[in-house]
C-alpha cells in the first residue's frame, strides 16, 4: 500500500537540511552496515536540490510573500515491503518516478523538492517468534513544497458529497485547505496513479492490511498466545500506541540541537507536533502508522495519561541545548535503538500482498512485453534523461540539451532538456567519480607537457649560452695570445723585405689567422647544433609518450561513455574495441587528444571566469555592509541598543550615554529591585551604565524591564529594516518576469 501523510514545516531549513545526503543514515544498527541516505533527489519547477530553498524565497519575495510565516509543507509517500523491494535499484526508482509525479499533481503550478529514501530499518520483535529480527526501510519519498505558488493553475477534484468543483489559483497564491485536504490527496491523486503506475487497488490493499491477523472477535489468529494478549488490550483501548511513538521521541529528542531540528525528525519519522496551552509548554503528537495507515489519536506530553514529562517543549529545549553543547565539544550523542516494546507483525509472511489487475496477475514492471517495449522506446529516443546526464559527464565533447553545473563542494548538477521543460538530477555518484579522475588525469598530462616544455626551454638555454661562452673565451684566448705574436713576426718580415712588402704580408698572415678563428667559431656552432639535435629527438619521445598516455585516456573514456549509454556492457571488451580504432587511424588519435586537451583548457578558463564572478560578489556584499554601517548615525535609542550590543557603530554608544533610564539593581540570585535616591523616589542613569550592568549579570537574570526592552525593540526595528531592505532589492529573476515596470 501506499501510504500518504501531509503536514506543515515550522522549519524549512531544518527539514532540508535533515533531509541531505550530508546526514548519517538513519540504521546505523543495521547488521550489514548503514544503507545511502538519499537514493534520489530531483526538483520540480524553477530550482535545483542544492538551491531549493533559496530558489523558494525568491518566488516569496517575487510576489510580496514573505511575510508569511510558513515557506514549505510536507508529504510523504510509504511503499510496504510486499509492494517493493528496497535493495531493488529500478523499484527505488519507481518509488521516486510515482512521488514525482503524485506532488506534481497534488500540488500544481509550485516548486518541489523530492527526495527519495529506503533508510528507516528497524529491530523488531517478530510477534511468531518472539525474537528480534532486523527489518529492512521502507521505501519512501520525502515531498518538500513551497507554500506559494510559483505559476497560475486551475484545480478540478470531486468532493466527498461527489459534487465536481474547480477553482483557479493565481502565482503568489498560498496554499489552500481544499488543496492541502488529505482525503483529495489520497483518493484523487494517490489511489489512482497507484492503480495507473503499479495496477492494483490502494485502498483495497489498506483496508486488508489494517485488519491483518484480527478475525472480527478480537481474536489475532497469526500471532502467539503472549502478541494475541498485548493486541487485544490495545484493541480494548487498555493499551496504544504510546510506546512506538515514544520510541520515535526518544530518538528526535537524543539527536536535535533545537525545537526546529526536533520538528522536522519528527516530521519525517511521521510524527506531526502542535504547541498547546497558554504557556507555550504543552505539546502533542500525532502520528501515522506507515504500515497500516491509520492516524493516531493526539497524545499530550503531560498529564496522568500522556507520553510523558520529558516531551513537553521547556524539558526538549533543555536537552536541545545539552545537544549542541556536546556536538561543540567534539562528544558523540548517544541515540537509542529503534526497538519496539509492543510486538509487531511486520515480519510475519503472511501479511496480505497487492492484489494485481494485470492480464497475469503479476507487477506492471514485470511484463516482459512491457519492459522490451520500454526498452525500445529508450532506444529510439537515444536513452533516458539520466543516461544522457551520465554520457555528458564523462564524454570529453559536450552533449546536445545537457547542461552541467558543478558546485565548491565538487558535486555535479545536470540540467536535461525534456519536452515538458528543464529537468534536473543529481548525477551518479559512480559516474561523478569517474569524471572526477578524468579531469585529474588530464590535467596531470597537462602539468607534465607544461614541465617539459620549461625543461626543454631551459635545456636549450643553457646550450646557447654554453657554446657563446666557449666560442668567446677561444676568440678572447686568440686575440690575447696569437695575434700580437703574429703581428710582431709580420713586422719583423715586412720590415726585412721592404715597408711596402712588409704590410702586405702583415695584412694576409692576420686575414689567415681570422679565418682559423672562424673556422673554430663554426666548429663550434656545428657541435651546439648536433647536442640540440639530440635534445629534439629527446623531446620528441617525451611528447610520442605523452601522446600515447592521452591517446589511451580518450580510449577509457569512449569506453566508459559507451558502457553508460548502454552501448557495451563489457568496460574491458569496450575498451579493446575502442583501442583497435584508433589504431587504425593515429591522426584522429592526435586530433582528438588535442580537442581533449582544449576542452579541458576551456573548462579551466571557464573555472577562472567564475570564481572571478564570485569574487566581485563578495566585495558587492563588503560595500553594502559598510553602507550599512554609515546609515548607523540616524539610529534611534532602541536601534542603538542593539547596535551596542554588536559592537557596530561607536555612535550609538554615544547615543546611549544620553539616554535617561531607570536604575535598577540585580541580587546575587538575578533578582531585580529599584534604585531609589536619597529623595526615596526612583533613580535614573544612562542606558549605558544600566546596559552594562545587564550584561554583566548575563541574559534571563531576573526580569529586565528597562535596556532590555530597548534590546527588544531594537531587534524588531532591525527585523523590519531587514524585511524592507529586502522587498526594495529585486532580483534578476523578478526583472526577468517584468515585475515592477
Amino acid at each position: 500500500m501506499v501510504a500518504t501523510m501531509l503536514s506543515s514545516v515550522d522549519s524549512a531549513w531544518g527539514l532540508d537540511d535533515y533531509l541531505s545526503a550530508g546526514t548519517p543514515a538513519h540504521d546505523q544498527a543495521n547488521p550489514a552496515g548503514p544503507s545511502q541516505r538519499v537514493e534520489y533527489c530531483s526538483t520540480i519547477g524553477d530550482c535545483r536540490p542544492e538551491t531549493y530553498l533559496a530558489d523558494v524565497g525568491r518566488t516569496r519575495a517575487d510576489y510580496g510573500k514573505t511575510k508569511l510565516e510558513l515557506e514549505t509543507y510536507h508529504l510523504i509517500f510509504s511503499h510496504s515491503h510486499q509492494e517493493l523491494d528496497p535493495d531493488d535499484p529500478y523499484q527505488v526508482w519507481l518509488a521516486h518516478e510515482f512521488a514525482k509525479e503524485a506532488s506534481a499533481k497534488a500540488f500544481p503550478g509550485r516548486q518541489i523538492k523530492i527526495t527519495t529514501q529506503a533508510d528507516n530499518g528497524r529491530w523488531e520483535e517478530s510477534a511468531q517468534t518472539g525474537e528480534r529480527v532486523w527489518v529492512k526501510g521502507k521505501i519512501h519519498s520525502h515531498c518538500q513544497i513551497a507554500n506559494v505558488a510559483e505559476e497560475a493553475v486551475t484545480l478540478e477534484w470531486t468532493d466527498k458529497n461527489g459534487n465536481a468543483k474547480t477553482v483557479h489559483y493565481p502565482a503568489g497564491r498560498a496554499v489552500s485547505s481544499d488543496m492541502k485536504n488529505l482525503a483529495r490527496i489520497r483518493y484523487q491523486v494517490t489511489d489512482p496513479l497507484v492503480m495507473e503506475r503499479f495496477g492494483f487497488d490502494n485502498e483495497a490493499y489498506m483496508e486488508a492490511c489494517r485488519g491483518f491477523g484480527n478475525d472480527g472477535n478480537g481474536n489475532f489468529g497469526s500471532l502467539g498466545a503472549g502478541d494475541r494478549k498485548a493486541l487485544a488490550r490495545a484493541a480494548e483501548g487498555k493499551t496504544n500506541a504510546y510506546d512506538e511513538l515514544r520510541m520515535r521521541l526518544r530518538i528526535a529528542r537524543a539527536q536535535a540541537t533545537d525545537w526546529g531540528d526536533y520538528e522536522a525528525r519528527l516530521a519525517a519519522d511521521g510524527v506531526h507536533t502542535l504547541r498547546r496551552g497558554g504557556n507555550g509548554d504543552g505539546v502533542s503528537y500525532k502520528w501515522i502508522d506507515a504500515d497500516s495507515g491509520v492516524a493516531s489519536r493526539p497524545a499530550r506530553a503531560g498529564g496522568r495519561s500522556g507520553v510523558g514529562d520529558e516531551f513537553k517543549y521547556a524539558s526538549v529545549v533543555e536537552q536541545c541545548e545539552r545537544n549542541a553543547a556536546a556536538i561543540e565539544r567534539g562528544e558523540t550523542l548517544v541515540v537509542p535503538e529503534r526497538v519496539l516494546v509492543v510486538p509487531t507483525n511486520s515480519t510475519a509472511a503472511d501479511r496480505p500482498k497487492p492484489v494485481y489487475l494485470t492480464a497475469d496477475g503479476k507487477p506492471p514492471w514485470e511484463d516482459d512485453q512491457a519492459l522490451e517495449a520500454y526498452a525500445a522506446q529508450v532506444r529510439s529516443t537515444g536513452g533516458t534523461y539520466e543516461g544522457l546526464a551520465a554520457q555528458a559527464t564523462v564524454s570529453a565533447e559536450p552533449v546536445e540539451g545537457v547542461t552541467l553545473d558543478e558546485n565548491l563542494h565538487g558535486q555535479i548538477t545536470a540540467t536535461v532538456d525534456t519536452p515538458s521543460g528543464p529537468l534536473v538530477m543529481d548525477v551518479d555518484e559512480t559516474v561523478a567519480k569517474r569524471r572526477k579522475e578524468l579531469d585529474e588525469r588530464f590535467q596531470d598530462v597537462r602539468k607534465e607537457l607544461n614541465a617539459w616544455k620549461i625543461e626543454l626551454d631551459d635545456r636549450e638555454r643553457r646550450i646557447e649560452d654554453e657554446v657563446d661562452e666557449a666560442v668567446a673565451a677561444r676568440a678572447s684566448a686568440w686575440k690575447a695570445t696569437e695575434r700580437p705574436r703574429l703581428d710582431r713576426d709580420a713586422r719583423a718580415e715586412g720590415f726585412a723585405a721592404g715597408e711596402a712588402a712588409g704590410r702586405a704580408q702583415a695584412e694576409k698572415t692576420i686575414t689567415n689567422a681570422e679565418e682559423k678563428a672562424q673556422g673554430i667559431i663554426t666548429a663550434a656552432k656545428t657541435e651546439a647544433r648536433e647536442t640540440k639535435r639530440a635534445a629534439d629527438a629527446a623531446a620528441a619521445q617525451q611528447e610520442a609518450e605523452l601522446l600515447s598516455a592521452m591517446t589511451e585516456a580518450i580510449v577509457q573514456s569512449k569506453a566508459s561513455e559507451a558502457v553508460a549509454s548502454g552501448r557495451a556492457d563489457d568496460p574491458a571488451a569496450a575498451a579493446q574495441s575502442e583501442r583497435e580504432k584508433y589504431e587504425k587511424h593515429p591522426l584522429k588519435d592526435l586530433d582528438q587528444g588535442k580537442r581533449l586537451l582544449g576542452h579541458v583548457s576551456s573548462r579551466f578558463a571557464h573555472a577562472g571566469d567564475q570564481l572571478q564572478e564570485r569574487a566581485e560578489a563578495v566585495a558587492e556584499q563588503e560595500a553594502g555592509v559598510a553602507e550599512q554601517l554609515r546609515e548607523a548615525s540616524g539610529l534611534t535609542p532602541e536601534q542603538a541598543a542593539q547596535r551596542v550590543l554588536d559592537e557596530y557603530s561607536v555612535k550609538a554608544r554615544d547615543a546611549l550615554e544620553s539616554y535617561w533610564v531607570p536604575q535598577v539593581e540585580y541580587g546575587e540570585k538575578g533578582a531585580v529591585r529599584a534604585v531609589t535616591g536619597s529623595d526615596g523616589k526612583q533613580a535614573y542613569t544612562t542606558a549605558w551604565d544600566q546596559l552594562q550592568t545587564d550584561v554583566a549579570h548575563g541574559p534571563g537574570q531576573g526580569a529586565d524591564v528597562t535596556v532590555g526592552q530597548l534590546r527588544r525593540d531594537g531587534r524588531k526595528a532591525m527585523r523590519r529594516a531587514d524585511e524592507a531592505a529586502s522587498l526594495n532589492r529585486t532580483s534578476t529573476k523578478s526583472q526577468e518576469k517584468g515585475f515592477g515596470q
